[in-house]
């Protein structure tokens, strides 16, 4: 069976936490995604702990998205990338519990990649410093696993060479997200394909060698921007998924954060993905 998630950080939650969670409930979200970002978990912690105990209690799993501002895991710099690691660990240590199956990762370096080796140095290095967080995590005891996420640009935009890069590490797989994928077509390539469904199952073909239990989704304008609610970019959310359950994702998260017209609360993501998260059900199935 599928989990249906939606991110929840600080900068999303309200006072009232129960009724926020609540409304994703009657609406179909059974799992949470709790994005470990500056300041939590070092400040603010009771209301970190607060959701996880609210969560629990009505039987949500949880997930986690570690720390990505001003963490450089694909840097050439190797004490970058030590620096990184350690940010994470100390982010999620005391977190790694609660988690049902999965913490996602950013793959980020501000260098140059179109210059000498810079780009494959760049990937060589994303893979030491995943290899070696996995192991400081002792993920195999805890069975769950590190997801790369890809981005809209930079060294993770391309999921197939995420994919290259990651084979064969122990307790590794992909967060494939379609907004990202959707931005980065309508910015870059809309010239080199007949449209974005075309350009999503070259994707879906690039990875299929790898695990990808975790998916993104949030809609896009025709500008390329992202996080935007259901319904308020071009992309058929009925396409999306039957072309995405070719990789047999476990986790489906709605990373919605704007809107073009609404104030964005819990309330107002549980009710605009309603007709979404049915269609994933039915497409996973």
């Amino acid at each position: 069976m599928i989990d249906i998630g939606i991110p929840i950080w600080l900068g999303n939650i309200s006072e009232d936490i129960a009724g926020g969670l609540n409304s994703l409930l009657a609406h179909g979200v059974n799992m949470i995604e709790l994005s470990i970002d500056y300041p939590w978990p070092f400040k603010e912690s009771c209301k970190l702990q607060k959701m996880i105990a609210l969560a629990k209690q009505n039987n949500m799993h949880i997930n986690l998205h570690a720390p990505w501002r001003d963490i450089i895991l694909a840097s050439p710099y190797g004490e970058i990338g030590k620096a990184s690691i350690e940010v994470i660990l100390r982010s999620v240590n005391d977190l790694i519990n609660e988690v049902s199956s999965y913490i996602v990762v950013h793959p980020l370096t501000m260098q140059r990649l179109d210059i000498s080796d810079n780009r494959k140095e760049s990937l060589l290095k994303l893979r030491e410093n995943i290899k070696e967080l996995t192991q400081k995590l002792d993920l195999g005891n805890h069975n769950i696993m590190i997801v790369v996420e890809n981005l809209a640009g930079g060294i993770g935009a391309e999921p197939g060479d995420l994919a290259t890069t990651l084979e064969g590490l122990d307790h590794v797989g992909l967060c494939l997200d379609v907004g990202h994928l959707a931005s980065r077509y309508k910015r870059y390539l809309s010239g080199y394909y007949e449209d974005f469904y075309t350009y999503l199952k070259d994707v879906v073909e690039s990875i299929s060698g790898i695990s990808v239990p975790v998916i993104h989704i949030h809609d896009v304008d025709e500008h390329g921007r992202e996080h935007l609610l259901i319904g308020e970019g071009f992309l058929d959310f009925k396409q999306v998924f039957k072309i995405i359950s070719k990789l047999g994702p476990k986790n489906i998260v709605f990373e919605v954060f704007r809107s073009k017209n609404l104030r964005i609360g819990l309330n107002t993501i549980a009710k605009n993905i309603g007709d979404a998260v049915s269609w994933a059900k039915i497409y996973m199935a």
